[in-house]
């Protein structure tokens, strides 16, 4: 057996798990490797024992990754008094993570207006929608990832129908060949119009072939993909018309959202430009393209023009 303290405060301790893992291998020895740490946002260690995926992103045996949560107000030797005085000194994220033992990222956060204990995930409206649309991101070695968008009329806080988006199930599968796709978006989806990654043109074209009603995205630019999301979150906090909710059917599009955060250049300066390596956006991709092609009410294309708010973009 073996054990590690506090893997977030050493950037090798990854490396050294990786190592001491193939140890465990003593004819007879309980085969048994215990860390311990508090948790440092969407790190190695929450893709390994929340996310149970390896570092190429393969699925991990849930019952070899147990995860053990221990928070401060369940220490039974902590007073009342102690408790309120923490809680009273660190701020309310922070708290969170150092006292309540959540992964949290406080830099370089891809979608800081996600809030999905709050807003953004919910259960879609019962009936039909009055418009339907999957956005689809092809995968060769990452997943490929497919969101169903679905827009409801719904009551606001005055009682006052307008549209709201919901994306309402996925697909996120990797090695998932057209046939499967095809009968999947076909047959159970109920063969939905498809918006793909405008550069996956040969696919595109193969695909139409194969009876799919499929079509290119507007485009496949990075800081436009942010911001369409980014805007339709925004419009759901603020109750406005075509906000973006999530049903809980789509848990790796919750992830994604969750956990996409920007690299830090070496002098720790947040690159805006790109996601973090260990980053996957396949589902959040997917849930752009899809975005894109959801039209204003008066019929047209959208017409995206940037703002900002702070160190925050809005569409």
């Amino acid at each position: 057996f073996f054990g590690l303290d506090e893997l977030r405060d050493e950037p090798k301790m990854e490396q050294a798990f990786l190592l001491l893992q193939p140890c465990l291998r003593q004819f007879g020895y309980p085969h048994q490797g215990w860390v311990t740490s508090s948790p440092s946002g969407y790190d190695w260690m929450y893709r390994r024992w929340t996310l149970k995926v390896s570092p190429s992103g393969n699925p991990l045996p849930e019952s070899e990754y147990p995860r053990f949560e221990a928070r401060s107000p369940d220490n039974p030797t902590l007073t009342p008094e102690f408790l309120a005085s923490l809680t009273a000194s660190f701020p309310s994220r922070l708290f969170e993570q150092e006292i309540g033992g959540k992964a949290l990222e406080f830099e370089g956060q891809g979608f800081p207006e996600f809030d999905p204990d709050h807003i953004h995930v919910k259960t879609a409206p019962p009936g039909q929608p009055i418009r339907r649309i999957v956005g689809l991101d092809i995968g060769i070695t990452a997943p490929t990832a497919a969101i169903e968008l679905c827009i409801y009329k719904v009551p606001n806080s005055e009682g006052v129908l307008i549209p709201q988006i919901w994306a309402t199930r996925e697909i996120y599968r990797r090695h998932l060949d057209a046939t499967d796709l095809i009968k999947i978006l076909n047959q159970e989806w109920n063969s939905p119009s498809v918006v793909c990654d405008p550069t996956a043109k040969d696919t595109i074209e193969f695909l139409k072939r194969m009876g799919l009603r499929i079509k290119k995205a507007r485009s496949n630019e990075f800081a436009l993909r942010i911001k369409i999301i980014g805007t339709r979150l925004q419009a759901a906090i603020n109750g406005l018309p075509y906000g973006l909710f999530i049903d809980p059917g789509c848990p790796n599009l919750i992830e994604e959202l969750r956990s996409l955060h920007h690299p830090k250049n070496d002098y720790s300066d947040i690159i805006s430009d790109k996601w973090s390596k260990d980053s996957r956006d396949d589902a959040t991709d997917a849930l752009a393209y899809g975005l894109m092609d959801i039209e204003k009410p008066a019929g047209r294309p959208p017409e995206y023009s940037i703002t900002y708010k702070g160190n925050i973009a809005y569409l």
